[in-house]
């Protein structure tokens, strides 16, 4: 769903050859399992869902998007990719890439990242504000 301001809510995407949910607005209290393309969901706002064993990464924000309450895990990339934006009280566990990759200025705020891949949060470049995040090897 390509036109600005759209909105998906309650829906699941499940087992798609390519990526589960991509959306120029916001995604809600959605899932997205098992789809084969490189995104579980890509929105700006992606509240209460779930991604889980996708191919790629399990939940991208577009610049400036907020990502609060999902839980996102065994995801074969990054739990959640965020271009210049917010993620808080998220979920994210055992996914093959970082739990969180954030290019800065981003805020990263109270989060549980635990066991994945090569770090739990990756920040990229200055700025990010980092705060009362749970992590764990």
């Amino acid at each position: 769903m390509t036109g600005d301001g759209s909105s998906v809510e309650k829906v699941t995407a499940d087992s798609n050859a390519g990526g589960g949910m991509s959306v120029a607005g916001r995604v809600i209290e959605s899932a997205a399992t098992q789809n084969g393309g490189s995104f579980g969901i890509i929105a700006t706002t992606v509240r209460d869902c779930t991604a889980v064993q996708n191919f790629g990464d399990g939940i991208i924000l577009n610049a400036g998007g907020v990502a609060t309450g999902n839980v996102s895990s065994f995801n074969g990339g990054h739990g959640i990719g965020i271009f210049y934006g917010t993620a808080t009280g998220n979920t994210l566990f055992l996914n093959k890439a970082s739990g969180i990759s954030t290019f800065c200025p981003s805020s990263i705020i109270g989060n549980t990242v635990v066991s994945n891949g090569p770090g739990n949060i990756d920040s990229n470049g200055g700025g990010c504000v980092l705060a009362n995040n749970a992590t764990r090897p």
